[in-house]
């Protein structure tokens, strides 16, 4: 049996891994098949494949062998305690459906404490992972570090990346991330491209990404996305940017500090959910917003259990918390609390519409301070159908 790399091509017989040489047979017989002298059958260690982990040494080429490897036995390739360098690894094809890189474990005490990371390389100028299209195998990363290095990068890319595959009769699938940290994007985040199956965030934390171009934590052009427990914060451009999707279902999911909002909703976002989280302290927009475009499906913008706090922490609060595009009449609040930007002189808006054209639906929620909730047109009583409490 030969290793073969992602595009279905045979990797050289032999490997090299820093000064050492690991042969394809050798790369086979690590892997384990019971559990006998402590091995787990299905588990690899990347270090049996020539992997440091000092930081320093480039490990991409031990870390290539170990997925090729790992992706064998639809298995996980184990990252221990250590930081990683890698010059960037593309992902994908059906040889490679079901395989999992996983670092040291989360502590669980709510630090945020991993101690595996996977660092893009100095001048690598690329994804620090790409899922490539081809019957995609729905990638999963659990307890690492992603970091994309920017202050070394010069290529404004995104630290994970799935390209787009919209192939008929063929659902691939995104990523599949738990417990993982994104951080020194120098383009952005992540990049969910146009897939026909899932991409889920369990416990996923994004910050400091878009340094390079103002690009965002999380972009989004795809049909369904699950994000639980999601935090994403300190983005030189959205922390969440929707360009498409057919589904979005967030659940306890903050978004704060961003430097142009919290969340872009692109006119291609036909259906969505945001419950039980927060867009807090974002330095413009809370929410900026394009009008749905769909003549087909014409889905809602739902918000429930939201908090908004002290969003256009520039400007003197001029950003509303939501914006309402023109014509718009698929945002609905429900159990929201619109707090008021951390301002005295707050001359924006809870809820601001662009024009008479456009129209919100809310279900009790709570406006506070009176003095600051202003609804930013003069009819907008015409344009609201309300159950609220303003205290």
């Amino acid at each position: 049996m030969d290793l073969v790399d992602v595009t279905g091509n045979p990797l050289a017989d032999a490997l090299k891994v820093n000064s050492n040489f690991v042969t394809v047979a050798a790369a086979i017989a690590a892997i384990p098949t019971s559990p006998a002298g402590g091995s787990v059958p299905g588990f690899l260690d990347v270090k049996d494949f020539g992997a440091v982990g000092d930081g320093i040494t480039d490990d991409t080429v031990a870390i290539l062998a170990g997925y090729e490897a790992a992706c064998l036995v639809k298995g996980t390739l184990l990252f221990p305690s250590g930081t990683y360098v890698c010059s960037g690894l593309d992902m994908g094809g059906a040889p490679h459906r079901g395989c999992t890189l996983q670092g040291a474990a989360y502590d669980g005490r709510g630090n945020g404490y991993l101690s595996s990371r996977i660092l893009l390389a100095p001048g690598a100028n690329r994804n620090l992972f790409k899922l490539l299209p081809g019957d995609a195998p729905h990638q999963i990363f659990r307890n690492l570090v992603l970091d994309g290095n920017a202050v070394n990068q010069t290529a404004n890319e995104y630290i994970v990346k799935s390209e787009d595959d919209t192939t008929p009769s063929v659902y691939p699938y995104g990523f599949h991330m738990e417990f993982v940290h994104f951080t020194n994007g120098r383009g952005g985040g992540l990049y969910l491209g146009k897939r026909r199956g899932w991409n889920y965030l369990n416990n996923v934390i994004g910050y400091m990404n878009g340094v390079g171009n103002a690009g965002h934590g999380i972009y989004v052009d795809t049909y369904d996305v699950t994000m639980n427990h999601v935090n994403i914060g300190n983005s030189y451009g959205y922390n969440l940017y929707l360009a498409s999707t057919s589904q979005l279902e967030a659940n306890a999911t903050n978004l704060y500090y961003g430097q142009l909002g919290g969340m872009y909703i692109g006119a291609g976002v036909t259906d969505m959910a945001f419950t039980n989280g927060s867009i807090d302290r974002n330095l413009r927009f809370g929410i900026q917003s394009a009008k749905n475009t769909s003549t087909t499906y014409l889905g809602a913008r739902t918000f429930m259990g939201t908090r908004f706090l002290g969003n256009s922490s520039i400007g003197d609060g001029q950003f509303p918390d939501v914006m309402v595009p023109t014509g718009d009449k698929d945002f609905i609040f429900t159990g929201c609390s619109f707090m008021g930007a951390d301002t005295a002189n707050r001359s924006a808006f809870a809820i601001q519409f662009a024009d008479t054209t456009g129209s919100v639906k809310i279900g009790p929620c709570k406006f506070a301070p009176a003095a600051s909730f202003r609804w930013g047109i003069t009819s907008a009583p015409s344009q609201v159908i309300t159950d609220n409490r303003i205290s």
